[in-house]
């Protein structure tokens, strides 16, 4: 009879980008709709307090000086811009705290999902699945979506709406043609970003399978330390292969961080020929 191999988690990861069955996961485990809503609408209604502020500034500063209509706009410009000032500052709190909420929620969901599988998971489950694995999970990868997770979310929202309002104000405020322009970049912008991102999530998984050794290595050894001393050069032997470990680990996140170099690198490039094209329309 042939031997049964067992695979653990880190061997059944996929590869490619991230399925939208994931990004669906994480919300449905924030179970409350209305939640996600309000957190969509608090950055909409967010930025668009913000382009008004923006938009009474411009149309106060053209006004000039030294005129009684001048004084009497000013005024009602001053008004409006107190009052977007207020909206703004309500809607950026708000914005916050419904995407800690939704953090907070899913984030509880997940890890009762996780606890209640891993304690009701088989014994074949834990005799190919080594201690340093779950504990990555429990540990670093939690962590990812406790805090981190959030702040992308908003992080990607905000982006977003920056660059929807900014485009819209430079075609209504320079010239419609600037469309031609935004729109050759949008394409060159989604050609580097899917180059980007098979390779970071390729990365990352690469990164997560190098971190669970070390934890494993360090676990095994804190059960076995008598042994460990009982060996004639027993420490070194064990701090040199856990520095092997730990060096693999690292080599692949100064990768992980020299790919996000070369994503910055070639947006900002994209920001300097939109700033170069505004300049050219105007």
């Amino acid at each position: 009879q042939s031997a049964v191999k067992l695979s653990s988690v880190d061997d059944m990861m996929s590869t490619g980008a991230v399925p939208k069955s994931t990004y669906m996961t994480y919300f449905k485990s924030v179970r409350k709709p209305i939640l996600i809503v309000g957190m969509l609408l608090s950055y909409m209604l967010a930025n668009a307090a913000q382009f008004f502020q923006q938009y009474t500034v411009v149309k106060w500063t053209e006004l000039g000086s030294g005129s009684s209509v001048a004084h009497t706009l000013g005024g009602k410009y001053l008004k409006s811009l107190v009052g977007a000032a207020g909206v703004v500052s309500i809607f950026l709190w708000l914005r916050s705290y419904l995407t800690l909420r939704l953090g907070y929620r899913a984030s509880t969901y997940l890890h009762e999902s996780l606890l209640k599988a891993i304690l009701g998971a088989p014994m074949s489950f834990f005799d190919a699945t080594p201690s340093g694995q779950l504990l990555s999970r429990f540990g670093k990868e939690l962590e990812v979506v406790d805090r981190s997770l959030p702040d992308q979310i908003g992080s990607v929202l905000f982006c977003f709406m920056q660059i929807f309002f900014s485009c819209a104000a430079l075609a209504g405020a320079i010239t419609p043609v600037m469309m031609a322009p935004l729109g050759v970049l949008g394409v060159v912008y989604v050609g580097t970003m899917s180059r980007f991102r098979s390779a970071a999530m390729d990365l990352k998984r690469c990164e997560s399978k190098s971190r669970a050794p070390i934890y494993t290595h360090f676990s095994e050894a804190l059960k076995g330390s008598e042994t460990i001393r009982s060996i004639p050069r027993g420490k070194h032997l064990w701090s040199s292969k856990h520095r092997q470990f730990t060096d693999s680990n690292l080599s692949i996140f100064y990768s992980v961080k020299a790919l996000d170099r070369w994503l910055s690198v070639r947006l900002e490039s994209l920001g300097n020929v939109i700033v170069f094209s505004v300049a050219m329309a105007s």
